[in-house]
């Protein structure tokens, strides 16, 4: 994945159709953690690296295996490895 605004584009967009209102919601807040770590000047690779705790890795696989469940949604297999892979703005 690379970046976090791709991140943010590909997975947290209202217009994107990756995941429902919920899901997003759910992935919002390790994601906006992330962005507070960053503006308070830690590097994105160190952001991210404390934001992984027990319960953002609950979060972000319960997200991946549930967005296959809505009917018409495709399961996103690689959200997970995308969000420990945030390693640029």
């Amino acid at each position: 994945m690379g970046s976090l605004a791709t991140f943010k584009t590909t997975y947290l967009a209202t217009s994107s159709p990756v995941l429902t209102a919920g899901q997003r919601g759910q992935l919002a807040g390790p994601v906006n953690a992330i962005d507070k770590l960053v503006a308070d000047g830690m590097s994105v690779t160190n952001a991210t690296a404390a934001v992984l705790t027990k319960r953002t890795y609950r979060v972000i696989h319960r997200v991946q295996r549930d967005s296959g469940i809505t009917p018409g949604a495709t399961y996103q297999g690689t959200l997970v490895a995308d969000f420990i892979a945030i390693n640029a703005a």
